[in-house]
């Protein structure tokens, strides 16, 4: 189903299409979670064969020999998971350091662990280009040494993020406000079109974790059955937990 938000008027109206055709329904509140989608390195497109996103990499019927990744948390969390079931893994992070937004001390002692379970970790590498061939996929990347290297992997997980899917809904037709194209709100999840909100992977300056989404969606519901037990302060980002699901074994 494509969704298309529209003004009229003055009017809170959405615009659907789908099987039956198009139409407009028109509604006291309108709650935006159209959710994300992985980011891709440019030149590159997701095949499923080669190269995999979060999304394509679940589809996989069997384990092969070897599969290199590139960063991010679910880099390193499916790193984890294909290097217990014995795949030769590598890490390739342009930043100084794995999980680079997360503490430090999480980054290196993640580093460490991963080091010890034979995992290959490149910190401050960059990739200059990707090759998919029949069989393989081969990657140039320059190491944190200044030194290019080949590295030739079955499969390769691109895994740089996730980009708000905001684009073709009809923002451009609200008051809505965008932060290189997340959604601004305040505290109660509203945007800058009156009875418009948005919560999950597409509101602006929050973590893209489902608990966080879900957290979003229990306040503004809340809110709007009139619950007298709602919550009366926004939710504290900082102190939200942000798990690294990965088979570390720590100290």
């Amino acid at each position: 189903m494509d969704q298309g938000l529209r003004r009229a008027q003055g009017e809170r109206r959405v615009e659907v299409r789908g099987e039956q055709g198009t139409q407009t329904l028109e509604a006291k509140n309108i709650l935006l979670a159209t959710g994300s989608e992985a980011r891709m390195l440019p030149g590159l497109k997701a095949d499923g064969t080669r190269v995999l996103t979060n999304i394509e990499i679940l589809s996989m019927t069997a384990i092969r020999d070897a599969r290199h990744y590139r960063r991010g948390r679910v880099g390193v969390e499916f790193a984890s998971i294909f290097s217990r079931f014995g795949t030769e893994v590598t890490i390739l992070e342009m930043l100084p350091r794995v999980v680079p937004v997360e503490d430090e001390e999480i980054s290196k002692e993640l580093e460490r662990v991963f080091r010890k379970q034979k995992i290959r970790v490149e910190t401050s590498s960059k990739v200059e280009n990707v090759q998919v061939l029949a069989d393989a996929c081969r990657i140039t990347v320059t190491l944190s040494n200044g030194k290019k290297e080949d590295i030739c992997a079955e499969k390769l997980l691109v895994a740089v993020g996730r980009k708000p899917n905001t684009e073709k809904v009809g923002l451009e037709n609200t008051k809505i406000e965008l932060d290189r194209g997340f959604v601004k709100v305040n505290q109660w999840q509203q945007t800058g079109e009156p009875g418009v909100y948005a919560i999950g992977d597409i509101v602006a300056g929050t973590p893209q974790l489902a608990h966080v989404a879900t957290m979003q969606g229990l306040v503004r519901w809340d809110i709007w059955r009139a619950n007298p037990c709602h919550r009366s302060t926004a939710i504290v980002f900082p102190a939200l937990p942000t798990p690294i699901r990965a088979s570390a074994a720590w100290g």
